[in-house]
């Protein structure tokens, strides 16, 4: 993939800021995001959002088109609202772990859910980060993309904390 911002000029590799000194994406392949939300409008928010970011990036509007996707177009990152209709996203994460789909996928929650337990039910299932929409901007859901898109490309810990293990199952 070439780098679509004006400062790297078509480059190959990390895209660089030339503002900042910081890296914007890594460029060898275009990192592959699908959102997961059954809020027409935040879905089509955050996906124009990533698109800016030079993100390859789809959405999937309930649980049983959310497994559709993962398995047919195989994204990088999923971003998943736990409260979908038909299957919700413990279910899609359930069913992730019981088929062995795409293991080292990242998942990141973006849910109105809050509570304690909420968070930790959702971090069992390995997922790398638990973001909640009320205190969370489309700035701080992209930023936290990045940094996981970053430290996974750099070998860094960013990914699942086990792939989508059972819950109440030991990490491995």
């Amino acid at each position: 993939m070439l780098c679509r911002m004006p400062a790297c000029a078509g480059r190959q590799g990390v895209c660089i800021d030339p503002s900042t000194s910081n890296p914007w994406f890594i460029l060898t392949d275009m990192a592959k995001i699908l959102v997961a939300e059954d809020d027409s409008l935040l879905s089509s928010m955050v996906v124009r959002r990533l698109q800016a970011d030079g993100y390859d990036t789809e959405a999937a509007y309930d649980g049983a088109q959310t497994l559709e996707k993962i398995k047919g177009w195989k994204p990088d990152l999923l971003l998943l609202d736990i409260l979908m209709p038909g299957k919700n996203g413990y279910d899609v994460l359930e069913v992730m772990r019981a088929e062995g789909t795409h293991v080292s996928m990242h998942v990141v929650v973006l849910s109105n859910l809050s509570a304690k337990e909420d968070v930790e039910r959702a971090k069992k299932y390995g997922v790398t980060d638990f973001l909640v929409k009320a205190t969370t901007t489309l700035d701080e859901v992209a930023q936290k993309i990045k940094s996981v898109l970053l430290a996974s490309s750099a070998g860094g810990q960013s990914g699942p904390a086990s792939p989508l293990s059972k819950p109440g199952g030991p990490a491995s």
